[in-house]
């Protein structure tokens, strides 16, 4: 599994802004969209800050979740390709990393998030 939108550079406002999804939350973020091919079954991702102590999170709650859990990644998508929709919230630029975990594969995704200037 593997993101398409938001890698390697994910841009994001902060502070939130009130015309974004996610006000009034504190947690920032954007759109993430991943894709699998030829893999049925369940995956775990989740994140954090390389650089520094900040969190990542997943999902559009006001307190986003701390891991994301995708049941089945699945379907008869041309050449065995699906994809998922998603959203990575954080609260400060930097580097972070996806941990992404499958039942046959376990890799680790590094992207530089950045705030909108």
């Amino acid at each position: 599994m593997w993101p398409v939108l938001g890698f390697p550079q994910l841009n994001f406002f902060y502070p939130v802004v009130p015309q974004q999804t996610f006000y009034p939350s504190n947690w920032s973020g954007n759109k993430i969209l991943w894709i699998a091919r030829r893999y049925r079954g369940p995956v775990l991702i989740r994140g954090a800050q390389l650089d520094g102590p900040n969190a990542l999170r997943f999902g559009l709650d006001h307190v986003p979740a701390k891991e994301m859990r995708l049941t089945s990644v699945a379907g008869s998508s041309p050449g065995g390709w699906q994809n998922r929709a998603s959203t990575t919230r954080l609260r400060a630029p930097g580097c972070y990393a996806w941990q992404v975990d499958g039942t046959t594969f376990s890799r680790i995704i590094v992207f530089k998030a950045v705030v909108y200037s």
